[in-house]
């Protein structure tokens, strides 16, 4: 089998906070009500956190993205909350 050369289609940037790593849990679907929409829930690593946030990108064809809003697309919980940074069972 050939495989067509891969295409890098996300990054980090420079709009992304100081100290993340990259993208992770990346999958993409397509919108099934608009032709030729694609959508991305990823999480960008925060490392110097040790933190996920979960960020949503938009692309006509798959390749180009853009961010609706370059913040968490799903909020953490509180820090004592299980979604949240520090989270102590006792």
């Amino acid at each position: 089998t050939n495989f067509a050369p891969l295409t890098m289609v996300l990054k980090r940037d420079k709009n992304d906070p100081p100290g993340t790593y990259g993208y992770y849990n990346s999958p993409i679907v397509k919108y099934p009500y608009a032709t030729d929409v694609y959508l991305i829930v990823t999480s960008l690593y925060k490392s110097a956190l040790g933190i996920l946030d979960i960020r949503l990108a938009v692309s006509r064809g798959g390749i180009k993205w853009t961010w609706p809003e370059k913040k968490p697309f799903i909020s953490r919980g509180k820090p004592v909350e299980f979604d949240g940074r520090h989270m102590y069972i006792s």
